[in-house]
């Protein structure tokens, strides 16, 4: 038995939605947050730690690749199969997932409007955020705060 957990352990776990009575496989919903992905990968890899309090405090403005690099103490190339590796992901597209992450709880807990969320968020453009949102969870912003939050009608 494997005391630690490593980057193949850190997979996504796809788990298929229920639309309507049949299963839908085009439509995939994760099994743990993205959030939790990541405090396990930047737990296990201790170069990416300094990296995830910077994510963590510049929601807005996060730092760009090369950056993001510089804080891991590596070369660019590097950190990019590095990066991939411990996430099983891009840096931007990880970067991306992290923002959307942060509105879909903003959803949930409270009542800004979503342009207001978009941008707390780090998206300046409403329609960005939208298409965004769309590819990651499966339906849009406002869709999504309906179906999820009590007392709102669908």
């Amino acid at each position: 038995m494997r005391s630690s957990i490593g980057p193949s352990d850190l997979q996504l776990k796809p788990v298929l939605a229920i639309q309507g009575s049949s299963l839908k496989p085009s439509r995939v919903f994760y099994s743990i947050s993205l959030r939790e992905q990541v405090w396990h990968a930047f737990n296990y890899h201790s170069r990416l730690a300094n990296l995830l309090v910077q994510l963590e405090n510049s929601s807005t403005q996060p730092p760009n690749l090369t950056q993001a690099a510089n804080i891991a103490c590596m070369e660019k190339t590097a950190f990019c199969k590095f990066f991939r590796s411990a996430t099983g992901m891009g840096y931007a597209a990880f970067v991306n997932a992290l923002r959307i992450d942060r509105a879909v709880f903003m959803l949930r807990s409270c009542d800004l409007s979503v342009t207001e969320i978009a941008e707390s968020v780090g998206y300046g453009n409403i329609s960005v955020f939208e298409r965004n949102f769309k590819a990651l969870v499966g339906v849009t912003p406002r869709a999504y705060r309906r179906g999820f939050i009590p007392g709102n009608a669908a």
